[in-house]
């Protein structure tokens, strides 16, 4: 089905443009099905006089996502890594038989009490206090889960750094680090974020534009 897009790039008093989204007309979904109509929004749009008609500034946040389990870590480092499957799980095999890591083949977000103890050792060791939940997080395993396996995570979170790992090759290294940042975070206390939402009216159409401050980095300072 074919739909058509709408942006305009607005400033204020010279100052840097914001890109804004069409998103309504005379109170209802703006939806272009054709070229034609959005060349006619562009057009009753181009001449029009353009002002802020709401603000909208709320506070939001962020949790850590759980440690990896075999498909989200496949996943991640496809997205953030460019790895196949096949070579994820390779470079994981070889990470485990080396002791660097827990069994790479588990559908379980357990993690032992010894494991938890040790990550928030370690943020309270490196980071502020405000980094470290008064509590440690749990998280929920998923129905038919092998509750005995833990989550993927490294073997030492103190002690052993990617760039320690002298007898994995440098893609080792980098899937090693995925995970242990992973694992860290998770422990972690949520990112906060001021959330601001500005709309523009012109010519019976509303433009929205969204953007947000980091208050508070959170998890986030680990990844």
């Amino acid at each position: 089905e074919e739909y058509w897009d709408l942006h305009a790039d607005l400033s204020a008093d010279g100052q840097q443009s914001v890109r804004f989204e069409v998103t309504r007309y005379e109170g209802a979904a703006f939806d272009p099905k054709t070229e034609q109509q959005a060349a006619e929004a562009v057009e009753r749009l181009s001449g029009a006089e353009h002002s802020v008609s709401n603000l909208e500034a709320r506070k939001t946040s962020s949790k850590p996502a759980a440690p990896f389990i075999t498909s989200t870590l496949q996943q991640a480092a496809s997205t953030r890594l460019g790895f196949s499957v096949k070579k994820t799980m390779t470079l994981a095999q070889r990470l485990y038989e080396a002791g660097h890591i827990t069994y790479m083949r588990t559908d379980s977000t357990n993690l032992s009490g010894e494991s938890v103890a040790g990550c928030r050792a370690f943020i309270q060791d490196n980071f502020s206090r405000a980094y470290l939940p008064e509590s440690p997080i749990r998280y929920g395993v998923r129905e038919g889960a092998q509750e005995a396996h833990e989550a993927i995570r490294p073997s030492d979170v103190g002690g052993l750094r990617s760039e320690s790992l002298k007898d994995a090759d440098r893609d080792a290294q980098r899937l090693y680090e995925l995970i242990w940042r992973q694992f860290v975070a998770c422990q972690m206390t949520p990112a906060r974020y001021l959330s601001t939402t500005v709309t523009v009216s012109a010519a019976g159409y509303d433009m929205t534009a969204r953007g947000r401050v980091v208050e508070f980095d959170g998890y986030t300072r680990v990844q």
